[in-house]
Formats: C-alpha cells, structure tokens, sequence
C-alpha cells in the first residue's frame, strides 16, 4: 500500500510540474520570443514606437522629480529652531533644496552582425531619453571604439544607423574585440571618468 501510495503521489507532483512548465513556456507566437534579428518589418516598427514610448515616460519621471527637487523638501529641524522666535509655532516653513546633478553618460556599443539588430533598439532608447543626462558619449566597435556623438547630434538617427550598417563608421567584417575595445577606451579616456558618470556596455 505504501509503495503504491508512493506511486501516486510521485505520478501527480510529475503531472502538475509537468503542467506547470507547459504554462511557463513561452508560446511560439509571443513576439517577446523573437530575436531582434528575426523581427519582420512591423514588428521592427512597434519595437520602435515602444522604445520611444519607454524614454518619453522616463522624461516625465525626470520633469516630475525636477519639479519636486526645485520646490524642496521641509527642514524640520531649521523650521522649529525658527520657530522659537514666535513662541513655537511654526509661522514659517523651511524648505532644503535636493539639487542633483545629472550623470553623464558613455555609451559603448557593439555593432557587429550578431547583435547590430539589438544594439540599434538599444541606440535608439539612448538617443530619444538623451536630455535624462547632462553629456551624452556614444561610441561603436567591433575590433576598435570610434566616437559617434557628434553624427548623433548633427544627423537623423535613421541616417547614423545606416552609415553604421553600411561599415562607413566602423569595419563591420572584423571579430568583436572586447579586451581590445576596453584597453583602448581605458587609455583614452579613462582619466576623464568622474563620480558622476555612468559607462555602459551595449
């Protein structure tokens, strides 16, 4: 009885794992499935209208948190120290600003053939929510890091991807270099990284 006590339970936990892990699954028609490279054209176009849509709720966040930082917040011991004056009562309000300076970001992304579908999603995100920085540093590579700033600035970002797609910013036949890539960015610009900047790797 034991033994076939033990069966059955064995055979449900496998049956609701089993079921279990048919639901997690993702379904082959779930776009989130897809690889960057493989998306047809409209489904390239949503992907972009929702990283357009990411960056501008970002932006509010910013302005809102702005605003906040620009009205400040109470200063509850400096208001009850003024407050003395008038017997305690807190007549006067004292705020304290939170003024935070922006990061500066460096951007340094990989345009190989591997990853140059998901690294254009990723270059776009950055070039919409831009203003979220005080500076914005973009570099590209494959074997070797060349700056790409100042054609984000001067051009429409379709025509910077289509000189990168094209091998007109950087050699598009050669192998990611990595160790390369980081040893020469480290030596070029590695003493111009401060406290407030932020580098991230695409």
């Amino acid at each position: 009885e034991l033994r076939t006590t033990r069966g059955e339970v064995r055979a449900f936990i496998e049956a609701t794992i089993s079921s279990k892990l048919r639901e997690a699954a993702p379904r082959p028609e779930d776009p989130r499935t897809v690889p960057f490279g493989e998306l047809s054209g409209d489904e390239r176009l949503e992907v972009e209208r929702a990283v357009r849509l990411l960056a501008d709720k970002l932006r509010g966040g910013a302005r809102v948190r702005l605003r906040r930082r620009r009205r400040g917040v109470l200063a509850g011991r400096q208001t009850m120290r003024h407050a003395l004056r008038t017997f305690g009562v807190p007549l006067v309000l004292l705020k304290k600003s939170r003024a935070r300076e922006r990061p500066r970001l460096w951007l340094l992304c990989d345009v190989s053939d591997s990853v140059r579908a998901a690294a254009t999603f990723l270059l776009a995100f950055v070039a919409a929510a831009a203003d979220l920085f005080a500076e914005v540093r973009a570099f590209v590579f494959v074997a070797d890091a060349v700056e790409i700033t100042h054609q984000l600035q001067r051009m429409s970002f379709a025509g910077v991807v289509s000189q990168i797609a094209a091998g007109a910013v950087v050699p598009l036949h050669e192998t990611s270099h990595y160790g390369r890539v980081f040893a020469g960015f480290e030596a070029r610009h590695g003493r111009s990284l401060g406290r407030r900047d932020v580098l991230v790797v695409l």
